[in-house]
């Protein structure tokens, strides 16, 4: 009698076996993609260090916060004329409610430069909103950056300028 069930059990997988392999049924499956609009960036204001005098004697950071606030380390004299230090706005367009990521493509350092050729190092790019990145309900996100800059003892006066990478997608 145990033969008997064991065969069973082996004849009743077996034909399950069977069953599967025979079960041929044709269906419609949905396939679908949604096309993203890409994202635009479009710079709004461009992030400025200012007009300034600054004591050179020493090697020394120049920095922008988010709220456009400016500090020169070590302390030491300067002054701020005309053109006031100021953050840049960089407006990310795209669908509206999407999320996204950001990115600063900065590498170690840049070399900002006079058209003298004398070069200013921008140590530091930083943007302040913290993820997720969302756009609006208008498809709209602005983003707002700072940075570091060092200058050298004996740095070159002259006006200094530069560029940096900004990516963004959708996640």
């Amino acid at each position: 009698m145990k033969r008997f069930f064991r065969a069973c059990g082996l004849a009743a997988i077996g034909l399950g076996m069977v069953t599967f392999a025979r079960a041929g049924e044709a269906t419609d499956n949905p396939v679908a993609i949604e096309l993203l609009e890409p994202l635009t960036l479009e710079e709004i204001t461009p992030l400025n260090f200012g007009t300034m005098f600054l004591d050179t004697s020493i090697e020394r950071f120049v920095a922008v916060t988010d709220t456009g606030d400016f500090a020169v380390l070590p302390p030491g004299p300067y002054a701020l004329y005309g053109t006031p230090p100021h953050t840049g706005v960089i407006k990310i367009t795209g669908r509206p409610n999407a999320e996204i990521s950001i990115s600063l493509d900065f590498g170690p350092a840049i070399d900002i430069t006079n058209t003298d050729g004398d070069s200013l190092t921008f140590e530091t790019v930083r943007h302040f909103k913290s993820p997720p990145h969302l756009l609006d309900g208008e498809g709209e996100f602005m983003f707002i950056t700072g940075g570091v800059l060092r200058t050298s003892v004996g740095q070159a006066p002259g006006t200094y300028t530069g560029t940096y990478l900004i990516t963004a997608n959708y996640t």
